[in-house]
């Protein structure tokens, strides 16, 4: 088991500082994707920079026709479920 350093709540950029004015905003918490810590409120599972990350699909298609992407597959896959 590893001994994670101290996490620099104003500078680390996979910290939510938006969560931390509220009451539950300022738990240390493990990413489910890096499982590196970060700071947020006590919910949160995944940090900033994971959740601000583009997947293969959003960079494949762009952000302009993402959802007429996922349109198309939906059509697709109900066509194949009813035929």
């Amino acid at each position: 088991m590893s001994i994670a350093m101290p996490i620099d709540p104003e500078n680390d950029p996979r910290n939510w500082s938006e969560d931390f004015e509220h009451e539950n905003g300022k738990y240390y918490c493990r990413c489910c994707k890096c499982e590196e810590l970060f700071i947020g409120y006590k919910r949160r599972v995944i940090c900033k920079i994971c959740f601000n990350q583009k997947t293969w699909m959003q960079e494949m298609f762009g952000e302009k026709y993402f959802g007429l992407y996922l349109l198309v597959l939906f059509i697709v896959s109900l066509i194949y479920c009813f035929s």
